[in-house]
């Protein structure tokens, strides 16, 4: 707070149109409502996406989880911890054979999960994953 009220750290509600290397640090070029704004910074932390799943409290399933501790926000709050194939972490950080994610869920683990790209690669491999797990369980004793 002492930094924003000495005017060293600014908050800027917009998108990032464009990022420059400079000699001196980084040119943001920031689109806000009013208009669009280009600012010299020493550094830029991007700020944007949904809010993260550590704050939401809205009664449906994903807040009914984390109470009852059958998963935990990643480190970063952003989403979803999980193991790198989608199982989900519980509180204690015990991977679910039954509870899996993909996609933004999984943006604090890979930080890029929102594009089609990745779901769909998140999508086949967890596929893969579930039906050797199917195909093990059908094999008679």
């Amino acid at each position: 707070r002492r930094l924003v009220a000495d005017g060293v750290v600014e908050t800027i509600g917009g998108s990032v149109a464009s990022l420059a290397s400079t000699a001196a640090g980084l040119t943001a070029t920031v689109r806000t409502a009013e208009a669009t704004r280009t600012i010299p910074a020493a550094f830029v932390i991007n700020c944007t996406g949904p809010a993260g799943v550590a704050q939401r409290d809205d009664g449906t399933l994903l807040p009914t989880l984390l109470s009852r501790g059958t998963v935990r926000t990643d480190p970063w709050g952003m989403g979803i911890d999980t193991a790198p194939d989608g199982a989900v972490l519980d509180r204690h950080g015990a991977t679910s054979s039954s509870v899996f994610a993909i996609g933004p869920l999984r943006r604090g683990t890979l930080f890029e999960s929102t594009a089609v790209p990745e779901i769909r690669t998140q999508a086949a491999m967890l596929s893969q994953r579930l039906l050797a797990a199917a195909r093990a369980e059908a094999v008679p004793a």
